[in-house]
């Protein structure tokens, strides 16, 4: 069996462990043939560097106040923010009502204007962990207001693809922030637009190592948020 998985991971990914890294960005027929159809990741430099994101957003004043009228408190931004002990949302935590059982933990979620969502992100409380992320499309609509510092699409993915995005989201963490190990049902392009992401892939014949399991469902809870 050891060797069959061998054999099957090597036609999936080829002999090499190294993603591929392109230069700049690839056409829609290189990104279709090579990368999408054969399921396989890459990294792509240069491909974003024309977006005023890129030289914008690492400056907190700026997102603050394109995300907030300093003179309106009825104007500024409302964002998703998930709140967790330890930066680990939808993990897999003791059970509370027996540590020796596990349970599915989600995030406690709470809204809240961009500024003092980004000063929780930037000075991580004793009591938990900030991290701005909403999965449903929450680029444009909590944070269209940042719309026009990037492109609406990626033309060469549309094309690849033959569609358009489905869902544009925006993920703001400081270096506590962690995703749990997941499979996703679709095509993503990620974007680091600021800061670093560290990311550990498996590839479509390595799901046997998930070890797929149902655990009891749970949720974090916080009466009161301070900054």
């Amino acid at each position: 069996m050891e060797r069959l998985w061998e054999e099957v991971r090597e036609l999936s990914l080829g002999s090499s462990a190294e993603i591929e890294r392109l230069e700049f960005p690839p056409t829609p027929l290189q990104f279709l043939r090579d990368f999408v159809s054969p399921n396989k990741p890459c990294i792509i430099s240069n491909a974003t560097l024309h977006w005023p994101a890129v030289s914008l957003w690492s400056q907190t004043d700026y997102l603050s106040q394109v995300l907030s009228d300093s003179n309106s408190n009825s104007d500024q931004a409302m964002v998703s923010v998930h709140l967790t002990p330890d930066g680990r949302a939808d993990a897999l935590v003791p059970h509370p009502g027996n540590a020796s059982e596990l349970c599915f933990a989600s995030a406690h979620v709470e809204r809240m204007p961009f500024p003092l969502a980004l000063r929780l992100i930037s000075s991580p409380s004793a009591g938990f962990v900030a991290y701005a992320q909403e999965q449903n499309d929450c680029f444009r609509t909590e944070y269209s207001r940042l719309a026009p510092d990037c492109e609406d699409h990626i033309p060469w993915a549309s094309d690849a693809l033959g569609c358009l995005p489905e869902a544009v989201n925006l993920w703001i963490g400081n270096h506590l922030s962690e995703t749990s190990f997941h499979k996703d049902h679709y095509e993503n392009l990620y974007a680091v637009v600021s800061g670093q992401k560290h990311f550990l892939l498996l590839p479509p014949p390595d799901f046997h190592r998930m070890y797929v399991r149902r655990y009891p469902a749970a949720r974090y809870s916080y009466s009161q948020v301070k900054c």
